[in-house]
């Protein structure tokens, strides 16, 4: 595919999009001079209800928002790394029984390194689901 060097040229058909005709394009607006039927950047808009009594829902962000969920998920993230550190010391205990007991499959090399790293990242998964469903619980009782 060949680029037109003059693009001014160019028909919004030869895009392979719709012809709009009548309606100004984006390619013809300057800083000096907007299209004309175009909102400019910063410009109020019709129907922009943001920060009035009309919104539906509709706020701005205040920093505390911002600040609380980066807070959330720091302390999401740090307590993944909690519970991971426990659930590889306590799979790391479980292969050791294991071992002990005599067990002949932990000497298989790869599947006892699949388990060691594996378990714990299921474990956690696990804790997650059972977090997320205490918290349901508790919200409905709290209804």
């Amino acid at each position: 595919m060949t680029r037109n060097p003059n693009p001014s040229t160019e028909t919004p058909s030869s895009h392979g999009s719709p012809s709009y005709q009548g309606m100004p394009s984006l390619a013809d607006a300057t800083p000096a001079r907007p299209v004309a039927g175009r909102p400019v950047v910063g410009q109020s808009v019709k129907g922009d209800h943001v920060g009035s009594d009309e919104s539906i829902g509709a706020q701005r962000f205040e920093i505390t928002d911002i600040a609380g969920g980066c807070l959330a998920s720091t302390l999401s993230a740090a307590l993944s790394c909690v519970f991971l550190v426990i659930n590889g010391a306590f799979v790391m205990a479980l292969l050791s029984v294991a071992a002990s007991g005599g067990a002949q499959w932990i000497e298989n090399e790869k599947l006892s390194q699949f388990l060691l790293f594996g378990l714990p990242i299921a474990l956690l998964i696990v804790q997650w689901r059972l977090i997320d469903t205490l918290r349901w619980i508790l919200r409905r009782r709290q209804r």
